[in-house]
């Protein structure tokens, strides 16, 4: 009776413990410059301006095209502030209003498919959202895992809530079609605690995409 008096003890202590202290988070990054043409460094972006295409995802994943967009354009502004860009919606509305909507779900499609953006479409698109370059993101996996341990007496005592995230950024020059840098990188983010936060596609998504921009030479 008592050993079962003070397991049961220790059990509401540590329950208590756990669900004052803040949630863990761990983090862990890789990221690397998988090409670069012609020594392109931000000095280029800077001097330029950027369009965003939609997100390249995997089936399934069609939710996070616009969210990943909007992440990165924030991402770029933050990482130098001097940049100029057109908003993702803001190109996806000079797309659409300058009749060039079937050509451009034929790039995406085409670009889905064998990973190259063709040349006269883009140098289209590059004119009516006025820019000099043209991001293009790849999403190659996203994954969300939730699972439970330390139970005792039917309890659950700590909770981990884990998303791991993969994609690739492209900066295109339109006018001559040519992929003038590329990043990539993945990332995976786990929080435990007695009721761990949920980690957002948003959040992963921009952490990410800050470590991937930190390989671009500046």
């Amino acid at each position: 009776m008592q050993y079962r008096r003070f397991i049961a003890i220790i059990s509401i202590f540590f329950i208590f413990l756990a669900g004052c202290s803040g949630p863990l988070t761990q983090m862990s990054f890789f990221t690397e410059e998988s090409y670069n043409h012609n020594k392109f460094t931000s000095k280029d972006l800077v001097r330029g301006k950027i369009g965003f295409l939609p997100a390249v995802v995997p089936l399934g994943h069609e939710q996070f095209q616009t969210s990943i967009g909007n992440t990165l354009a924030k991402t770029f502004l933050e990482y130098n502030p001097d940049m100029a860009i057109v908003p993702p919606l803001e190109g996806i509305n000079l797309i659409n209003g300058n009749n060039l909507t079937k050509d451009f779900i034929s790039i995406i499609k085409d670009y889905q498919v064998t990973g190259v953006l063709e040349k006269n479409i883009l140098k289209q698109i590059g004119n009516v959202m006025g820019v000099d370059y043209i991001i293009q993101v790849r999403l190659v996996r996203f994954s969300q895992d939730k699972s439970s341990r330390l139970s005792a007496f039917g309890l659950r005592i700590m909770e981990t809530r884990e998303s791991s995230l993969e994609m690739i950024i492209q900066i295109w020059n339109p006018q001559n079609g040519l992929i003038v840098w590329e990043g990539m990188g993945s990332a995976t983010l786990a929080s435990e605690a007695f009721r761990a936060k949920n980690i957002y596609f948003r959040d992963i998504t921009m952490l990410l995409s800050r470590k991937i921009l930190e390989k671009l030479p500046a």
